[in-house]
């Protein structure tokens, strides 16, 4: 008797049913979960066709997003939350992308950039490392503030009809995009931590109180009230959560 001879793997030959989710096959694409079943196994080419898809997509449409939250940000979330979604970079993904580039920037200024401190006070020690955590992980900390300051938009501007989900993208963008303006001021930095401090927060509120009027409309007088209250109740926020983080690091110190 001759030895059985195990199948060869197939190539370029389709599988009956979806490998995915084992519907059967009505053509190169499956219609129930969208796989591409034009060959079973992964090929090479398949993978740079792949990589090179991603990585050109990304770039057009990061770059169409960058450059229309610079010059018209109101306009452009507003069209995002009203159905022009193709070619722009998804908010919260956007977010991250920011917000780890910023993180990525602090972690290496941070320790330049905190001011003397008494190290003989009290807890001093932990102090410091409270304040070096806040400085690198700001970017990180906005982000748990975000539902907070989307709730705040969605009150300030009830008369808008915006949801909350719409706020969500709306300040997801708006303070994506003022990790930006970190990057961007960063260089100041170095010359004088407490002027790049100043120009971040004043640059942060000019540049949000454009994104509110452009999204919600609006007189300027009525819209920058508003981004005044927006404004406190963010470093509300951020203040509740700096004290937390100095508790942490003290309580850590005690019973360490």
């Amino acid at each position: 008797m001759s030895a059985e001879v195990p199948p060869s793997p197939a190539k370029d030959r389709p599988a009956a049913r979806c490998p995915a989710c084992d519907t059967e096959r009505m053509g190169r694409f499956c219609h129930k979960c969208g796989q591409d079943n034009r060959h079973e196994r992964l090929r090479t080419r398949d993978v740079l066709s792949k990589w090179t898809h991603v990585v050109t997509d990304a770039n057009s449409t990061i770059w169409t997003t960058l450059r229309r939250l610079t010059v018209a940000p109101g306009a452009f979330v507003r069209e995002y939350v009203e159905g022009k979604r193709s070619g722009r970079f998804p908010p919260f993904r956007y977010l991250l992308l920011t917000t780890a580039a910023s993180i990525a920037l602090t972690a290496l200024i941070v320790p330049t950039l905190i001011p003397p401190m008494d190290m003989t006070a009290p807890n001093a020690g932990n102090q410091r490392e409270a304040t070096e955590f806040m400085m690198r992980w700001m970017s990180a900390i906005v982000i748990l503030s975000l539902p907070v300051s989307a709730l705040a938009t969605r009150l300030l501007f009830w008369k808008s009809g915006r949801n909350f989900a719409e706020n969500c993208a709306l300040m997801a963008y708006l303070y994506a995009h003022t990790n930006v303006l970190t990057l961007l001021l960063a260089p100041i930095a170095h010359a004088d931590y407490w002027s790049w401090q100043i120009s971040l927060v004043v640059a942060q509120f000019l540049y949000v109180t454009w994104g509110l009027k452009g999204f919600f409309g609006g007189s300027l007088v009525g819209v920058t009230l508003r981004s005044i209250a927006l404004t406190i109740v963010y470093f509300g926020c951020i203040s509740v959560l700096a004290i937390g983080v100095v508790a942490a690091f003290t309580i850590a110190g005690q019973l360490g």
